[in-house]
This record gives C-alpha cells, sequence and structure tokens, in this order.
C-alpha cells in the first residue's frame, strides 16, 4: 500500500509537468492546476513514507520498462521512506508558496511553463532516486532530477551569476554521475546483476581486485 502511493506521488508530480505544457498560452494553469497537483503528490509522498516508517517492512515491486531483460525495479525500506517523507513535505510547502511567487511571471517575459515543467519533473527524479532499486533505474532518475534542476537555476538566465550556477552545478552533477555509474560497473560485475539486491550480495573486500580474477 506504502509503495503503491510512494508511485501514485510520482505519477502525480509527472501530470504537474505534462499540464504546465499549457501555460505556454495559458499561464495561470500554473496556479489552478500545476501546483494543487504538486500538493497532492506531495501529500501523498508523505504519508507514504510515514507509514513505511511505521510498518519498517521493506516493499517492492516492478514495472514492465527499461532493458529488456531488466524491469524497473522499485524497493520502500526505513531509509528511502524517510527521504521520501522529507521530500513529501518540502513538495508540499513548495505547492501552498508558489501560486503566490508565479502570479507576478504571468505576465512577463519568463515563459512559466519552463518553470512548471522542469518543477515536476526534479520532483519526481528526486522520488525515483530514492524508490529505485535497481542501477538503470536510479541513473534514469538521477539524470531526470540533474536536468531539470539544471533549467530551474538557469530560469533567470539573464543574469551571469545564475548562468554560472547552473554551469557548475550541471557539471558537478555529471562528475558525481559518472563516479556513481562507475561503482555501478564494480558491483554488478562482481554481483552478477544490476539490481541493488544483487549488488549488495557481491562479495567483496578491501584485498579483492577490481577485475575479477581469469579461470
Amino acid at each position: 500500500m506504502a509503495l503503491d502511493l510512494a508511485l501514485a506521488a510520482v505519477l502525480a508530480a509527472l501530470l504537474s509537468s505534462l499540464v504546465s505544457v499549457a501555460a505556454f498560452s495559458i499561464p495561470s494553469v500554473l496556479r489552478l492546476l500545476a501546483f494543487p497537483l504538486l500538493g497532492v503528490s506531495g501529500a501523498v509522498a508523505a504519508t507514504a513514507g510515514a507509514m513505511a516508517l511505521v510498518d519498517t517492512v521493506p516493499l517492492f515491486t516492478s514495472l514492465p520498462f527499461g532493458l529488456p531483460w531488466l524491469e524497473w525495479q522499485f524497493r520502500l525500506d526505513v531509509l528511502s521512506a524517510l527521504f521520501l517523507l522529507i521530500i513529501g513535505i518540502v513538495t508540499f510547502a513548495v505547492a501552498i508558496f508558489g501560486p503566490g511567487y508565479v502570479r507576478e511571471y504571468e505576465h512577463g517575459h519568463h515563459p512559466l511553463s519552463q518553470l512548471g515543467i522542469f518543477t515536476g519533473l526534479f520532483i519526481a527524479g528526486m522520488m525515483l532516486v530514492v524508490l529505485a532499486d535497481d542501477a538503470f533505474l536510479f541513473m534514469i532518475a538521477w539524470e531526470l532530477m540533474s536536468l531539470s534542476s539544471y533549467f530551474l537555476v538557469m530560469f533567470h538566465h539573464e543574469q551571469a551569476a545564475n548562468r554560472r550556477a547552473g554551469f557548475l552545478y550541471l557539471l558537478m552533477a555529471h562528475i558525481a554521475g559518472l563516479a556513481i555509474l562507475l561503482g555501478f560497473g564494480v558491483l554488478a560485475t562482481f554481483g552478477d546483476g544490476f539490481s541493488f539486491d544483487a549488488m549488495r550480495a557481491a562479495p567483496l573486500s578491501p584485498s579483492r581486485s577490481v577485475r575479477p580474477a581469469l579461470p
């Protein structure tokens, strides 16, 4: 039940991003529809996180996406539930603050659709990062989170400081992503799979070589 709610929260964030496309021609869509959907996403995510913290039993599920031999795998345990609860509370606060923030931009030259689209994608990416239970889904979520937050930082792109901050953020995010990918590669080699369960079972030790021994 808690994991289903968590996935519903991700879906609500993606729907918020989708309806924000209409803000190209109707800026008030952000206030009237996109941010309310973010509020639903945040409330549902916080509820799912709280339920999983109380239950403490890890929950698992998979969806038939991704690679032909690797479905998207999800896990909600105590650690991911804690982060999901935090994300949900902050998202709900953003949904309350957001309509007043964007009102002054509805008749300006900044594209409000960009703000709505990438806010929803950023929140969905953050939730998927903590829910992912395989390397493939985790890296997709990481890239979604990184790229969407870059466009949020660049919302006021006419300011040189924002452009520099956006570039530095994107650079650091992708350097970190490459380091994570390298770590996943090592674990997958010894764990014989890209699922986190296989990586947890990898027989690693400080004295073991990264390259597996040849027969």
